[in-house]
């Protein structure tokens, strides 16, 4: 039985991984911004005060938050006679510091796992769907939905593990596990989350070939019986309801013509406007300005709860970036990102859990071209670089233990675990 302190260890963790999706229901919704913040100054306060500690990824990422800040206040000086001008507009500039509390909450509780992480993915998604009744609230189609983009982003990961682990031990309860995490995934109706997981299912057949190959019968033999189901099951679904058919085909129509219809259509027009200011301040962006010219869209597309509101409301995470912090933030972002994939990827090891994070976190290019990545992303980049620095459990010495890279060959490593 665990004690109180590996108890409170597992919740601090819980924190940044799972806030976002336990306080996803409306009625959390006055608690979403105070949390946000919390886990931002955690974030931001472990990547200075175990500055020693992380990779030197995550170091060379906290020298450049660092300077994010800095321009961030003197900008705000200038602009405004005080050094923060809007806690909520640094609060946002600062929030992919979340990677240093998956980081240092990982290091913390020392036994994390990506199946442990999976398993509260879907106890918290049976909770918000069933017991608080938002599945009731779900209509097959791309614009009444029960659960957000972001939600649905986590059973991306679910599902990746379930493949991954499949593939590796044969064992038809996770394959079966993987089919239904890729039916909620369709059944949710996001398209970005269909190419998404359509590429996550593309990079787990090139790292995992030889499993694929060697499986392909067994997958064959056990998804046919849930295609058949599910094709009688949308047939009777059709009949019952003609116009989910026409949701499906208008939503495939819309992935088709992403650059003039729909939500992507949308999107598209939002992207080209924010481009021609992009352009303008390339490399460090428009910082306070472009926060308090709030969002361009607003008059152009006659959206009244948007005019005269601080704050931008840009889909694409690559977009936002750049607008807000220039070529410096993409660097800053999504280089941090790039080195951690990297730095997974030399210390890759054949772990269902390891695999399966690393394809989850490279989905995030994909992502991003249309939403924001969410802070449970970036937590997850951090579980991602704690993982790396670590070798699998075996003998060392006369006993079985789990030891850090370092003591095998980079002092600059942390010391992780004993």
């Amino acid at each position: 039985m665990m004690n109180f302190e590996a108890i409170f260890k597992r919740l601090h963790l819980y924190l940044f991984l799972f806030s976002e999706l336990a306080l996803s229901s409306p009625l959390a919704a006055p608690l979403q911004s105070s949390v946000r913040r919390i886990v931002v100054i955690g974030g931001v306060s472990y990547a200075i005060l175990f500055f020693p500690r992380l990779p030197r990824h995550l170091r060379i990422g906290t020298v450049l938050y660092l300077v994010l800040i800095a321009l961030l206040m003197s900008t705000s000086y200038f602009k405004y006679g005080q050094a923060i001008g809007s806690l909520q507009y640094m609060s946002l500039s600062l929030s992919t510091t979340v990677v240093y509390g998956g980081f240092m909450g990982a290091w913390f509780m020392r036994d994390i796992s990506v199946k442990e992480i999976v398993t509260v993915t879907l106890i918290l998604f049976a909770f918000n769907q069933l017991a608080l009744g938002r599945i009731l609230t779900h209509q097959f189609n791309s614009t009444d939905r029960s659960t957000s983009s972001e939600e649905t982003y986590y059973l991306t990961l679910v599902f990746c593990f379930y493949l991954v682990s499949f593939l590796q031990d044969n064992k038809g309860k996770n394959m079966n596990m993987a089919i239904f995490s890729l039916l909620l995934i369709i059944g949710f109706f996001h398209r970005t989350l269909w190419i998404t997981t359509g590429v996550a299912i593309v990079i787990i057949m090139l790292v995992m070939r030889g499993a694929v190959q060697k499986r392909f019968m067994r997958i064959t033999v056990l998804a046919l019986p849930y295609l058949i189901i599910g094709v009688i099951s949308v047939a009777l679904l059709v009949a019952a309801k003609p116009e989910i058919m026409d949701s499906l085909l208008a939503s495939v129509d819309d992935i088709e013509n992403s650059n003039t219809q729909g939500t992507s259509g949308w999107r598209y027009n939002q992207r080209e406007l924010y481009l021609e200011r992009i352009v303008q301040r390339p490399f460090f962006g428009w910082m306070y300005d472009g926060y308090d010219d709030g969002e361009l869209t607003a008059v152009l597309e006659d959206i009244q709860d948007w005019i005269g509101v601080k704050g931008t409301f840009i889909h694409s995470g690559y977009i936002h970036v750049l607008y807000h912090y220039g070529i410096f933030g993409i660097v800053l972002i999504y280089g941090l990102l790039i080195n951690t994939l990297l730095f997974m990827w030399r210390h890759f090891r054949q772990d269902p859990g390891y695999i399966a994070l690393f394809v989850f976190l490279c989905t995030g290019f994909i992502f991003s071209w249309s939403y924001q990545l969410p802070l449970f992303y970036w937590a997850l980049v951090g579980v991602g670089s704690y993982m790396a620095c670590l070798v699998p459990v075996e003998h060392v010495d006369g006993q079985l233990r789990r030891v850090g890279v370092h003591e095998l060959e980079d002092e600059n490593r942390p010391v992780l675990a004993n």
